[in-house]
């Protein structure tokens, strides 16, 4: 009996469909030792207030889509930003080639000692190769550890930044120099420094001797990247209404910083700034005619000095519960509460961020915002510290979303409904660096 040929040719597709399913299974096991999420940390021991750069690589065995997002955690007295634009490479791992995409993040902190930063949630988007379907990656950012040390002789410097260059500037509108009872006057600093961002510079106090009411407003922050050289500005008005005549002085303002370079304390000095107040006009009002019977005009003298006994024995007590009052009527969670919805409604990201601030570190130190307001901050300090590119900020999600968790009643519901709330919120009515 002869002995048929045996053909492979109805088993091809077959054949052909196992191999792709072995080659598949076999990258698999070797893409299984790859983590999707890698960080970086060229030089984890630093200074307090210095620039501490991280860098997350984000891999995949296809291109990349659309734009990562990163869950950044808030942690007290420590700021975590993102950096400039990703940069995309190629590199060998486990035998195979990965696209690596690296995101440049910087550290601040005003804590000495070890700083922890937890893993975080980071969501990104690939393809299998330059043409494949889109998937959507779920991963968490390794945590990471900075050793950060206080420079010698700075323990009574309540803020410090680690900079080798700081220039402050400062311009008066009008200059200072005699003044009318009631002139207000408004003084604007600029800050410019090399490796730190407007955001982690140190605010402009608002110390004024008595008769001097100070008003802030107008900040404004800048950070530009050229050529690899990273330079942040923060600019700020105080506002100063003269409320009492004669000799008033402003006190000088210092700003100290630590030079890792020359590793010494430096500091520039606005000097103070001294002023004479004139008096305040005189209203002349025509005086009374005196009184027919002289017994109502002894009666008046007597009840006159007697409430004028009255205030004067009560008037530091009366002081202090008003100012109680206004204090309990007005408690900082609920002025920041206030200041957030109104920069939110103007759109105004750089009042949202520094009254986020304010609210924020006027809660309990376990506070977690929800979900929905942790991504809304998120959104606005994206826009602030994002590349410029960023479309225009809306606070609308922002108000949104920070109502919703502190049960804030828009002005709509507060017109919708002819009775009181039963549990109304503790804050009503900046958002970020």
């Amino acid at each position: 009996m002869s002995q048929q040929p045996v053909s492979f040719s109805g088993r091809r597709p077959v054949f052909c469909s196992l191999c792709v399913l072995w080659l598949i299974s076999a990258s698999g096991i070797v893409n299984a030792d790859v983590a999707a999420v890698a960080v970086r940390v060229p030089s984890p021991d630093g200074w307090v207030g210095q620039r501490m750069s991280v860098f997350v690589e984000l891999r995949a065995a296809g291109s990349f889509a659309d734009t990562a997002s990163f869950d950044l955690p808030e942690l007290p007295g420590t700021i975590v930003l993102k950096i400039g634009s990703p940069v995309v490479s190629t590199q060998e791992l486990e035998g195979d080639s990965w696209f690596v995409q690296t995101h440049e993040f910087a550290v601040f902190s005003q804590k000495s000692g070890t700083v922890q930063v937890p893993e975080f949630p980071v969501r990104f988007r690939r393809r299998d190769d330059f043409v494949g379907p889109v998937q959507d990656v779920t991963a968490s950012c390794p945590a990471f550890e900075l050793q950060l040390k206080r420079p010698p002789g700075s323990d009574g410097i309540p803020f410090l930044i680690t900079t080798s260059s700081l220039q402050v500037t400062e311009t008066w509108d009008p200059p200072p120099g005699p003044v009318e009872f009631g002139a207000i006057l408004k003084r604007t600093i600029v800050q410019t420094s090399e490796q730190i961002p407007g955001m982690a510079l140190m605010p402009a106090p608002t110390s004024a001797a008595d008769g001097i009411r100070v008003y802030t407003g107008d900040t404004s922050t800048q950070d530009s990247l050229q050529r690899g050289d990273f330079q942040g500005q923060r600019s700020e008005t105080l506002t100063y209404l003269m409320q009492r005549s004669g000799e008033v002085e402003l006190p000088e303002i210092v700003y100290v910083w630590w030079n890792p370079e020359t590793e010494q304390l430096e500091s520039q000095v606005l000097p103070a700034q001294k002023m004479v107040v004139a008096p305040a006009p005189v209203v002349n009002t025509p005086a009374e005619p005196p009184p027919s019977n002289p017994w109502i005009a002894i009666t008046v003298w007597t009840l006159g000095i007697a409430l004028a006994a009255v205030v004067v024995a009560g008037r530091k007590r009366w002081r202090q519960q008003g100012q109680a009052l206004w204090q309990w009527l007005n408690p900082p969670e609920r002025v920041a509460a206030r200041a957030l919805l109104r920069a939110c409604h103007s759109n105004d990201a750089v009042l949202a961020n520094h009254a986020w601030n304010q609210w924020r570190g006027s809660q309990a130190t376990d506070y977690a915002p929800s979900p929905s307001l942790a991504e809304a901050v998120r959104h606005m300090q994206r826009t602030l510290f994002g590349p410029k590119e960023q479309p225009e900020w809306s606070g609308r999600d922002l108000m949104t979303a920070f109502r919703m968790a502190t049960q804030q009643p828009s002005q709509e519901d507060s017109h919708s409904h002819s009775l009181p709330l039963l549990n109304p919120a503790d804050s009503v009515c900046q958002p970020g660096g």
